[in-house]
């Protein structure tokens, strides 16, 4: 007699459908475990709204609560304001993987703060996001605004204290530091990290040159993102990842399931937004309206806000990199610009807060005791200002010094800048391509240099905020641009401030960059990056009027009124500052300045067509120099 296998096979099939079944069901469970569903005695606790502008603009907000609020507990409120999106909504991989704990439920900038007992408003700025209306231009006053009405929404929520305060990195950072001056007493600390103070001569425009590395990248990536094509924006910076797999797009508001709202304003903005990339390439001065909007450049800047943050008394933890574009001179003038709490933090950190920046250290990438701490001192500086009445603290800076190797302390505290100590030396150009504290005697005498525009900083200068900012021994850029380098220095000494640079020169051009690197040279040869400056010739006047915030040296108005071209052949003043540093230079190393008239690596040429020929002149009535911020060390 035959055995039935028909029985076997079904019980077998029976077998797989059981387990599928369950597999389905366990897999259909991990992609519903989100926290931010768990309900709380003030509702969800990720709750995704609109909150509506007086004139009628939806402005999007996620609102995370800590898991364990209770009903009579009333918190403070951290808002992070982006025009990088909000929240992503995901796909099922994505919400599977979460559920498995291979990746996150609760976004990175949202979990240490609930742990810490805040609540977390995540806002889409307008016109970017899922919030409704468009942008004519980056920060344009209506959405500093916004968040000020977003403030007043967030105080008369049943689990809110009454305090505000605003944290984040880079775009996030500026929207933080201008809610200080939104005008709002609710806001009490805000903690900026990396933020541009002067957006345009700090980033995309320094000294009227374009900043066409990283301006480029960063128009593509928002007009990705404002077409809600996350995943190719976020690929072109950060190449190919889990992101791509897991992330559908902008997270809708709750309730709006279909996109239809969402969809809404992604029609609204179409074609509306600024092309970024395109109004900085048309830019020719700071009165400049047409290409923006209709706003001017300086209408967008943070610092048109140092009255009202002063006013308002808000506190300012700011954290910088010294190497990322001119973050760090930002910060440094603020606190000498507005008389408010301050409390900076000048770091060897890149822009994209991965890792170190420093120059002396290659290949260092890890965070180390220097970087250590970083969140707990801001959870410490929003805990005062949001959960006591502390009074305001006081005014202070704390600095890394590059190159420091145990002779100085890494970091080191000062209420004043430049530091007490610290006094101005005038190192002048001088015979032999040589750097000297002693001026050349004599007759007038020039130098010849031919613009080389294939002269490159770095393959990953500090003007590209997407890149690692990496600049290594600058031995070959050198040798395109024209060099002076003193002897070697008889003691230590440290350069902390900002150095400035007056060139006698004249060129062969109506116009043209003029770009000037403070390097030091080891004892073995090896050149190393401390710092740089960049002026486009047309806008060298010093200007009459006070600046609109504190210079750290001539300052240059880059008006229209003030543009004037070179008459080539007659020599003229070329004046400008480089970026803020700190830096020992130790016993037996030379100072090098070296200059150049091009950046392939990181601006536009100036001019478009045609090859620059200086003369820069030495010694005699018409001497060239710089001036350094110096202390001596004592010989040890």
């Amino acid at each position: 007699m035959k055995p039935d296998r028909s029985r076997g096979r079904l019980f077998f099939r029976g077998i797989v459908v059981v387990l599928l079944g369950g597999l389905a069901v366990w897999v259909n469970h991990l992609a519903n475990r989100d926290p931010g569903r768990l309900v709380t005695p003030f509702g969800k606790r990720d709750s995704a709204l609109y909150v509506r502008m007086k004139d009628g603009t939806r402005i999007a907000i996620d609102v995370w609560l800590p898991p364990g609020i209770a009903r009579n507990d009333r918190i403070p409120a951290l808002l992070h304001m982006t025009r990088y999106v909000r929240a992503f909504e995901r796909t099922w991989l994505g919400r599977v993987l979460a559920g498995m704990h291979l990746a996150e439920w609760v976004p990175p900038e949202v979990a240490p703060f609930n742990q810490r007992g805040y609540a977390v408003v995540l806002v889409d700025a307008r016109g970017s996001g899922a919030s409704s209306g468009y942008r004519p231009t980056e920060m344009p006053p209506a959405e500093v605004d916004d968040y000020g009405q977003v403030v007043d929404w967030i105080v008369n929520q049943g689990w809110s204290n009454g305090k505000v305060g605003a944290f984040g990195a880079s775009y996030v950072g500026n929207t933080s530091e201008a809610l200080a001056g939104a005008g709002r007493a609710a806001v009490r600390a805000v903690a900026p990290e990396v933020s541009d103070y002067d957006p345009f001569l700090g980033l995309v425009w320094p000294g009227g040159a374009v900043n066409r590395v990283f301006s480029s990248a960063w128009s593509d990536f928002v007009a990705n993102l404002d077409r809600n094509e996350v995943v190719r924006a976020y690929h072109s910076i950060n190449g190919r990842s889990l992101f791509d797999w897991t992330t559908r797009g902008i997270k809708p508001v709750d309730g709006d399931e279909r996109h239809e709202l969402l969809n809404r304003s992604l029609r609204e903005r179409e074609g509306r937004n600024l092309d970024v990339m395109a109004g900085i390439k048309r830019m020719i001065d700071l009165d400049d309206s047409a290409s923006f909007g209709g706003i001017t450049p300086r209408a967008m800047s943070l610092y048109r806000y140092s009255k009202q943050l002063e006013a308002g008394g808000a506190a300012i933890f700011a954290e910088v990199g010294w190497i990322e574009a001119g973050t760090a001179n930002g910060a440094l003038a603020r606190f000498k610009t507005a008389n408010s709490p301050q409390q900076v933090w000048l770091t060897p950190r890149r822009h994209r807060m991965s890792g170190l920046n420093d120059p002396f250290r290659p290949g260092v990438e890890q965070p180390d005791g220097v970087l250590r701490s970083g969140f707990e001192r801001t959870v410490a500086f929003f805990d005062r200002y949001l959960k006591t009445d502390a009074t305001p603290a006081g005014r202070e800076i704390f600095y890394y010094t590059f190159n420091h190797g145990g002779r100085l302390p890494a970091y080191r505290r000062t209420e004043v800048w430049p530091p007490a100590g610290i006094a101005t030396e005038r190192w002048y150009l001088v015979a032999d391509r040589q750097l000297s504290p002693v001026p050349s005697g004599g007759s007038d005498t020039t130098d010849s240099y031919t613009v080389d525009f294939a002269h490159a900083s770095s393959n990953d200068p500090r003007w590209d905020q997407f890149g690692r900012q990496a600049i290594g021994d600058r031995a070959d850029a050198d040798r395109r641009a024209l060099v002076y380098t003193s002897a070697p220095v008889l003691q230590d000494m440290e350069i902390t401030g900002s150095p400035v640079l007056s060139l006698e020169v004249a060129s062969s051009a109506t116009d043209g960059l003029f770009i000037g690197y403070l390097e030091l040279v080891a004892p073995d040869g090896r050149v190393f990056y401390v710092t740089e400056g960049v002026l486009r010739a047309q806008h060298r006047a010093v200007a009459k009027e006070p600046p609109p915030y504190f210079q750290f040296g001539p300052y240059h108005s880059m008006s229209r009124a003030d543009a004037a071209p070179l008459i080539p052949g007659q020599v003229t003043t070329i004046a400008f500052d480089l970026l803020a540093t700190s830096v020992l230079v130790p016993k037996g190393w030379r100072i090098r300045l070296a200059l150049a008239g091009h950046d392939e690596s990181s601006f536009l040429r100036v001019p478009a067509d045609g090859t620059p020929v200086w003369s820069v002149h030495r010694g005699g009535t018409r001497p060239s120099f710089v001036d350094l911020p110096i202390r001596r060390l004592p010989t040890q």
